[in-house]
């Protein structure tokens, strides 16, 4: 992406994507003249979708700036249609607040979320995906992304995901198993948004795809 240099975070979205900077400035692009192009500073993780931008601050609140969920102790968390956090190792999804029953997912460290599809990146690497019913549509069963056991964190679109792992390896996922990206290993975020993905690299420029 021109002129975004020493980003330290991304969020892809579908009108807009925003990065926060190394010096805790943020942009968006395209810049939006009916809006602020800037995102709130000190942000620690950040999300774009449906118009709306959600942040996590540095004593691990979460907040949104048109509405939604209020949370405290949020280490990762996702926004599309509605907001799904992990709140002391449990994922909560917006509207109502309702955890994911213990017996669906194990300790999670991170959560994604689009439409109706959730994916959980738990804390042993595993990552695994499922559909919540509504919409006129039914959901389905959790199910085990197979041949990806070392996810630190995940993110999702309509019908593909991607993780970045231990190894430095991002790798992303459809009907088939997990492929290695090329040219991205040692990408430091990932965000997967309605027009595709961006990765801070780890020489801290932007690349989407």
């Amino acid at each position: 992406v021109p002129g975004v240099t020493g980003a330290t975070l991304v969020a892809a979205g579908y009108r807009e994507s925003c990065a926060v900077l190394g010096d805790g400035s943020g942009t968006c692009w395209p810049a939006d003249p009916n809006r602020r192009s800037a995102v709130e500073t000190g942000a620690r993780r950040l999300a774009v979708a449906a118009g709306r931008r959600c942040t996590l601050d540095e004593a691990s609140h979460l907040r949104c700036d048109l509405g939604g969920p209020s949370w405290d102790d949020v280490s990762a968390f996702d926004l599309d249609l509605t907001v799904c956090g992990v709140v002391r190792g449990r994922v909560h999804c917006s509207p109502d607040g309702e955890s994911v029953p213990d017996e669906i997912i194990g300790d999670a460290r991170d959560v994604a979320v689009d439409g109706s599809r959730v994916c959980v990146a738990e804390q042993s690497g595993r990552v695994v995906g499922w559909r919540k019913a509504g919409g006129g549509g039914g959901g389905t069963p959790p199910a085990v992304v197979v041949g990806l056991a070392d996810a630190i964190d995940v993110d999702v679109g309509h019908d593909w995901g991607c993780a970045r792992t231990r190894s430095g390896a991002l790798q992303c996922f459809a009907e088939h198993g997990p492929r290695e990206m090329r040219g991205l290993r040692g990408a430091r975020e990932l965000s997967i948004g309605a027009r595709g993905a961006c990765v801070v690299r780890a020489e801290g420029d932007v690349a989407c795809f």
